[in-house]
């Protein structure tokens, strides 16, 4: 029983590792441009943005302002922010602040309680 009680605690402290891993500073270059929406993950469901010719694009100014426009149409205006190598979009959830990811291979996801939405940069943006 205490070997499998010692092996136990072994496994979560590695599982505490690998989830401790943080991703990199972020800086306003990393996020500063336009950003399309790839799909939305919501509730177990997945909506593939061109599957259903969703035109859903994200721009991050470099005056601390974004806009999420719909089709074309414009959302109310957001702003968004970088401190301590987290950068996060405000207005996006009207109660709070929410955290904005930036995966290694340039994958952006912001997620709230609703669920998840991610956006990638055109190759032209990237080069």
């Amino acid at each position: 029983m205490k070997k499998l009680c010692l092996v136990l605690a072994v496994l979560m402290a590695l599982c505490a590792c690998a989830f401790a891993q943080t991703q990199a500073e972020l800086t306003e270059a990393d996020l500063t441009g336009l950003w399309n929406m790839e799909y939305v993950s919501a509730e177990g469901f997945m909506v593939d943005a061109q599957t259903y010719g969703i035109a859903v694009v994200l721009t991050f100014d470099e005056d601390g302002s974004a806009l999420l426009e719909y089709n074309g149409e414009p959302d109310a205006p957001m702003g968004w922010y970088v401190a301590d190598g987290r950068a996060y979009i405000s207005g996006y959830n009207p109660e709070m602040d929410v955290e904005i990811l930036l995966s290694e291979d340039g994958v952006l996801e912001i997620t709230d309680e609703v669920g998840s939405i991610f956006f990638t940069r055109s190759v032209e943006d990237v080069a």
